[in-house]
């Protein structure tokens, strides 16, 4: 303890660690806590990249029964990161920080006895440690357990629960279960709450070379979807897909930002900035972003505040001035 608060000795935690291991062998309980605090004040200073340099104090720390230190080394010890797999030394520190609630452990148990790591296959108990993971909140687990649900694997099959799971976790911006979420709703098997977020999941799917994405796009804005023609524009100016049609695009930018669509107002203005699919238009740059920014768009404020730079005092009065007929357009 001296050592450690510097009372009458130069503080040292090397040598207080040293003491209060010492102490604890010794059976005295209460340097235990106090052990774990230096230990962990010495982990915190060894980089997160460094496996190897954190396996001797995670050691120390997991033969004291801490579950996080349980779960990270564990975790190593399953992987074979920064030391040698040993699944069998991992999997009881998985169990024993898992049983304490620690969400990483019960999700890398049920990697264990979903692939046969140390254990055998096992679907069902991999589902059950997914499932408690994906109750506390985990993320990643509940991906897994959507899918193992809309799949039948480890548990009876239910589409519905398997659909709830995916929305929870794309309401968190997981990009799996966004991209699912995307594929369900083509399938007619989830309704959007809106237009809006519709064209927003498909385009995801439509951004990965989706063909069935890109032709619901395509019909949505066929019936005179703004949203869907503001995000079929984004796909056709996406020049690393292979439908790049810029022609095609502009037109139906420009449709949806008249009607009013905020992302596509900004596409327009970064067009009409760039010049790169259409003349070169500072003003009119600056009054489609000025409109986006107007609700809200962060990203058209900053356009807007780079035209200021570009654009003489009459330019920026005209820009403002088609900026107000454009909204006045909508009413």
């Amino acid at each position: 303890f001296m050592y450690s608060t510097g009372t009458g000795v130069e503080q040292n935690d090397d040598l207080a660690i040293e003491w209060f291991e010492k102490a604890v062998s010794n059976g005295h309980a209460a340097s235990k806590e106090d052990l774990i605090e230096l230990l962990q004040k010495q982990l915190a200073t060894v980089p997160a990249s460094d496996a190897s340099a954190q396996i001797p104090v995670l050691e120390k720390l997991s033969a004291l029964g801490n579950a996080d230190s349980n779960a990270v080394l564990g975790s190593y010890l399953l992987t074979g990161t920064g030391v040698d797999a040993n699944p069998f030394r991992a999997l009881p520190m998985l169990r024993l920080a898992a049983e304490q609630g620690d969400q990483r452990a019960m999700t890398n148990l049920g990697y264990a006895y979903a692939k046969g790591v140390g254990v055998g296959t096992d679907e069902h108990k991999a589902f059950h440690w997914y499932f408690q993971a994906a109750e506390l909140g985990l993320v990643r687990a509940q991906v897994v357990v959507a899918s193992m649900l809309e799949h039948g694997r480890g548990t009876a099959q239910d589409v519905p629960e398997s659909i709830r799971w995916y929305l929870n976790a794309a309401s968190a911006g997981n990009e799996q279960a966004l991209l699912r979420v995307a594929g369900l709703l083509l399938e007619g098997k989830v309704e959007a709450s809106n237009a809006e977020e519709s064209a927003r999941l498909i385009l995801l799917l439509a951004e990965q070379g989706d063909d069935d994405a890109v032709q619901w796009l395509q019909e949505q804005s066929n019936q005179s979807n703004a949203d869907a023609k503001a995000a079929y524009a984004e796909v056709l100016l996406n020049d690393e897909l292979a439908y790049f049609d810029a022609s095609t695009a502009i037109p139906l930018l420009l449709q949806a930002a008249e009607a009013g669509v905020s992302h596509a107002q900004l596409l327009l203005a970064r067009q009409y900035a760039s010049g790169e699919h259409i003349d070169l238009q500072p003003v009119s740059a600056y009054a489609w972003a000025n409109l986006a920014a107007a609700e809200g768009n962060k990203d058209a404020v900053t356009i807007r505040d780079a035209m200021l730079s570009v654009l003489t005092p009459a330019e920026l009065a005209e820009g403002q001035a088609l900026s107000s007929e454009l909204f006045n357009a909508r009413k």
